[in-house]
């Protein structure tokens, strides 16, 4: 009897320590929802798209970029095929490459882990799946892909560049502040 009551315990204990683990590495893909919130860059309206999972809101990385040129927050990037992702340069112009801030379609679309590498000036970063301070589920990653193009929750990225993160939910409004004093 007291075998079967330990056994019960050691597989009710493993079964808490390894879901969490279980749930963070199983995110394979999901459906992901056209975001409708407004978007102010420095103050000033902006349309960038996105797309929305679980309640957590995904900007493409280029988009932000393109929004940010000019201001003290400005970054540029570049795709490396030789290291499979993305190279980010702070304080440094936005180079455009075309389509950035294109319209996204009203429907659904299917998200993946973004499986690129990315550094930014030269430090390579890891935030495929979460950081530490975001009181997301641990299940949502950071930056997913969807047909191709890298989608990033914007506190993460703006830790890395240097920008300000705020949300006004009575107006459903994000906003971004290049302008850091």
């Amino acid at each position: 009897m007291k075998i079967i009551k330990v056994s019960t315990f050691i597989a009710i204990v493993c079964l808490f320590v390894l879901t969490p683990v279980i749930t963070v590495f199983g995110w394979e893909r999901t459906e992901a929802s056209p975001s409708f919130h407004r978007v102010l860059v420095n103050g000033e309206h902006v349309q960038i798209a996105g797309y929305n999972i679980s309640g957590v809101n995904y900007f493409r990385l280029r988009d932000i970029a393109y929004a940010l040129n000019g201001s003290a927050a400005q970054f540029n990037l570049v795709w490396d095929a030789t290291m499979n992702g993305v190279r980010i340069y702070t304080e440094t112009p936005y180079v455009s490459i075309g389509g950035e801030l294109e319209y996204i379609a009203s429907s659904s679309a299917v998200a993946t882990r973004s499986e690129a590498n990315f550094s930014v000036d030269g430090n390579n970063v890891s935030f495929h799946f979460f950081g530490g301070f975001n009181p997301m589920p641990q299940s949502i990653p950071v930056v997913i892909n969807i047909n191709g193009n890298n989608f990033f929750q914007l506190r993460y990225i703006g830790d890395l560049v240097g920008f300000h993160v705020g949300f006004v939910g009575a107006y459903n409004t994000v906003l971004i502040n290049g302008i850091i004093p």
